[in-house]
């Protein structure tokens, strides 16, 4: 069996992503939000604890924009469903 490697960066990247696709369940969960919700971005930072460089470099996991607003991928409505 082939052994992979990550990096510290890598390591940590993988991380953060986990440790956001909690904060949304949480905050879904916690706030009663309905998975079609539409977000801001203050909503999605003060509801889901992302930072700045976090929906820089992350949202497009977890959301897909149209126009200011964000709503939840397929992928993790589907992911928050099966829970």
């Amino acid at each position: 069996m082939k052994e992979i490697w990550l990096d510290d960066e890598q390591l940590e990247c993988e991380a953060r992503k986990r440790n956001l696709k909690i904060s949304i369940v949480k905050g879904i969960l916690d706030n009663g939000f309905e998975l079609k919700q539409r977000y801001s971005r203050t909503e999605i930072t003060q509801y889901f604890y992302f930072r700045k460089r976090d929906l820089l470099l992350y949202s497009s996991e977890f959301f897909s924009k149209t126009k200011s607003q964000y709503v939840l991928t397929q992928k993790m409505s589907y992911w928050v469903k099966e829970l």
